[in-house]
């Protein structure tokens, strides 16, 4: 099972306050009860001890996003926007790059490599430096990162942002986009 809530965001300064805020409404409207305290791993990847359930956060300028779910997950968004071709270069492999361009919005393919990049460092606890040193994305029929093959990535835009999730096979996935944090 896996649960993803969106919800606009009205000031980028709240941004990880809000994040949070949806997790623990999630997390309730699931039948928990209250959120347990977040800790951190080494690498600073957030988690509960203790816990059948697994969480990723992420917000951009006018969204903040969130994924529970019952097997390790990660999660990014990101705004749509217009991207420096010299962060192409630096950011994606070869094959990437030929994808990215041969797309009728190369800024929307850019930000879907983009976010399945941070998705995938979230879901492995490492971060983003496990993705820059030469693992490359293949985008031709099912989207994967090559030597993950039992990893699955979603991807939604929605609100002029881009949201993808990375976990492994689940059997059922629900996407809400919450108008407040009451819904």
């Amino acid at each position: 099972m896996l649960q993803i809530a969106m919800l606009p965001l009205e000031d980028f300064r709240f941004g990880h306050t809000e994040a949070y805020q949806l997790l623990k409404r999630l997390y309730e409207k699931n039948g928990n009860g209250s959120m347990p305290p977040v800790v951190r791993t080494r690498f600073g990847r957030p988690y509960w001890e203790n816990s059948f359930w697994h969480f990723s956060i992420s917000h951009t300028k006018n969204m903040v996003a969130c994924a529970l779910s019952d097997s390790p997950v990660g999660l990014d968004c990101e705004t749509i926007r217009s991207v420096d071709p010299k962060v192409l270069k630096r950011i994606l492999g070869k094959g990437e790059r030929e994808w990215v361009q041969s797309q009728a919005d190369p800024n929307l393919a850019f930000l879907q490599i983009w976010t399945m990049k941070e998705a995938y460092g979230k879901y492995t606890g490492k971060g983003l430096g496990i993705l820059l040193q030469g693992s490359e994305f293949q985008m031709t029929g099912k989207t994967r990162i090559l030597e993950e093959p039992n990893l699955q990535f979603f991807t939604k835009t929605v609100d002029q942002c881009v949201v993808t999730c990375c976990t492994e096979k689940v059997s059922q996935i629900q996407w809400e986009y919450w108008e407040t944090l009451t819904d």
